[in-house]
């Protein structure tokens, strides 16, 4: 089984209990984005998970998509949408193939998708960004760090491992320690949040 068949299912199976990044809210990182203002236009939410991110921003007035390659995500979020009084444009999508989309977005957020990646598949994701993301336009990534102990979880990402990746056609704006939280690990995790600029 590929890594992307066995993450699939993993995910598809984590989501019918308690996800441990399913905190019921969004990132406060995310939060601090939009409070700064750096989150502007319509937005993609790539990876958008049980819809904590998607939802705030949905509620903040931001003209949202949501896709996640689990049905089974996508059909909480769904469900949390419609609670909360909210019609969201949500997909089953394959994160790797957003040109079939056929849609252009000011902002792509992706609150713990890249940190899953295989290295074969980082170009090809940066690539698949390219393609629905404007001219100008701006990705936000919060991905584990290198600086996180222990091996559970999601692999961890080096500052140099998102410089190379986004090497062309990309403006890496800033790369800043932050937290990822979680219930597991207990307290969080440590993090990068990344901007980067599409050329």
């Amino acid at each position: 089984m590929s890594r992307y068949l066995l993450y699939k299912f993993l995910f598809h199976v984590v989501y019918w209990f308690k996800a441990p990044w399913d905190i019921g809210r969004p990132q406060p990182v995310i939060e601090d984005l939009v409070k700064r203002g750096e989150i502007a236009g319509r937005v993609l939410d790539v990876g958008c998970g049980a819809g904590d991110t998607i939802i705030y921003l949905a509620r903040k007035g931001y003209e949202v998509m949501g896709i996640d390659f689990v049905s089974r995500a996508i059909d909480i979020t769904a469900k949390r949408a419609r609670k909360a009084g909210l019609t969201i444009p949500l997909l089953v999508h394959d994160a790797l193939q957003l040109d079939e989309l056929g849609e252009k977005f000011d902002t792509v957020i992706d609150a713990g998708l890249f940190h899953n990646l295989s290295d074969g598949n980082r170009k090809r994701y940066a690539e698949s960004l390219a393609s629905v993301l404007k001219k100008g336009g701006s990705y936000f990534m919060l991905c584990f760090s290198n600086a996180q102990g222990g091996f559970v979880g999601p692999r961890r990402i080096s500052k140099d491992d998102i410089y190379k990746t986004f090497a062309d056609g990309w403006d890496v704006r800033y790369i800043h320690e932050t937290k990822y939280r979680a219930y597991y690990p207990i307290g969080g995790a440590h993090a990068w949040i990344a901007s980067l600029r599409r050329e």
